[in-house]
């Protein structure tokens, strides 16, 4: 949402939010939701918070499905025209679907369903002229402003402020040009993994649907930085810009983003990426390990609960077949490694610890344990045990402490 579309009662000033249907079919959702709660229409439109408000015509660009919104136009039409029992969108839905849970009933692939027409009250004249509403978008000319091009992103350091995170869900719009993409999708299934995560979702919104709190955040950002315009502070480029934000002693975390560290993250990828097939059909990819993704047409919500291997609603794998580098050259194994600090590779994870023996083909490591995204700790009952060398990934120098008790590896080593 604009940074303007706000509204103040009683001088509380909030971000606007749209209602996406009509207060009476909220009232009954909401009876059908809480049948235990008895609240009359009357009191349910009271209670109504003051920054709920209808959209306008000028808010339509901003917010609302317009596909949604026409196909509640024609069905309105054909009601008045007694034609239909309903308005409703979802009633007549119910009628011509065998399941609206079900993605096949919903994607018109359903043997039983997809066939079914609505049933009309009663006959028409086909050749007759009608005229009904619809929202349409045109192509008009207007002047622009340049625009300072930065980033910035209400998020956290998860790796510092939660260690314990493993697995890290994305929620975005899906433009082409910058999240559903291959470029990203390959950065995703990559950086991910180096970044010490073992797992990770984005899931996309549908068109016209994922309008809200980064839009809200948004706004936040461009009324503030019209504010100190305004008082006199000059602004010439994105970094004055982001130093003028941090200073005014916002709540949100922001990040800027400098033009070579994209350009080193452009080096970083390949010179020719293979196209992922059903892009623009997608709404959901998870990866699980370097270079390989899962997709579907629709998000699903085992990812909540770290299941992330079904394979609802038709799931399909992907791979780009990333070549992995070591991380050191060869290790020349000798007497001379025993007492040096390693990280060996244990049932898909790492862990650093102190090499103690070795024999012809293996080594004695006595061993940390892992409670998060690169912090380990010595545990109580001491873990020693025998790994071959191709377990052994690389020497590092001992792991800095953080607390009094975890420790943590180089971070240019770590990433």
């Amino acid at each position: 949402m604009g940074k303007k579309q706000t509204i103040t009662q009683a001088k509380v000033r909030m971000q606007k939010r749209f209602l996406v249907d009509t207060l009476k079919n909220l009232h009954k959702k909401y009876l059908a939701e809480n049948p235990r709660k008895s609240v009359s229409y009357s009191l349910f439109c009271r209670l109504r918070p003051f920054w709920v408000v209808h959209p306008t015509l000028s808010d339509r660009e901003t917010c609302l499905c317009k596909l949604h919104e026409n196909l509640g136009f024609v069905a309105q039409k054909l009601f008045s025209m007694k034609l239909l029992n309903t308005p409703e969108p979802e009633t007549l839905m119910a009628e011509i679907c065998c399941d609206q849970t079900n993605k096949e009933c919903m994607y018109n692939d359903c043997g039983n369903c997809k066939e079914k027409e609505f049933t009309l009250l009663r006959e028409y004249e086909g050749s007759t002229q009608v005229a009904y509403m619809q929202w349409v978008t045109e192509d008009t000319k207007g002047q622009t402003k340049d625009n300072i091009e930065t980033t910035f992103k209400k998020t956290v350091k998860k790796k510092n402020v939660f260690p314990a995170v493993t697995v890290v869900h994305f929620l975005s719009d899906g433009p082409c040009t910058q999240y559903r993409q291959k470029g990203n999708f390959y950065l995703f299934t990559s950086l991910l993994h180096k970044k010490g995560f073992q797992a990770g979702t984005w899931n996309f919104f549908e068109a016209s649907h994922g309008k809200g709190a980064p839009d809200g955040v948004g706004g936040v950002m461009k009324r503030s930085a019209d504010r100190l315009v305004s008082h006199g502070r000059d602004i010439h480029n994105a970094m004055d810009l982001f130093e003028a934000l941090v200073h005014t002693g916002t709540t949100l975390k922001l990040f800027y983003v400098s033009e070579e560290s994209i350009d080193r993250a452009m080096k970083d990828m390949p010179d020719s990426i293979p196209q992922v097939p059903s892009t623009m059909r997608m709404h959901q990819v998870v990866t699980t390990s370097p270079g390989h993704m899962l997709y579907r047409d629709v998000s699903c919500m085992c990812t909540v609960d770290k299941i992330l291997q079904c394979t609802c609603y038709n799931t399909k794998a992907f791979s780009f077949n990333i070549q992995s580098t070591p991380m050191t050259e060869e290790i020349k194994w000798g007497p001379e490694v025993i007492q040096k600090w390693c990280v060996i590779k244990y049932y898909g994870d790492i862990y650093p610890g102190i090499i103690t023996t070795i024999d012809e083909v293996q080594v004695q490591v006595r061993c940390m344990h892992r409670v998060g995204v690169n912090r380990f700790f010595w545990p109580t009952r001491e873990d020693m045990i025998w790994y071959v060398f191709d377990d052994v990934i690389c020497f590092i120098p001992p792991p800095q402490p953080v607390t009094t008790r975890h420790h943590e590896i180089q971070k240019d080593i770590w990433a």
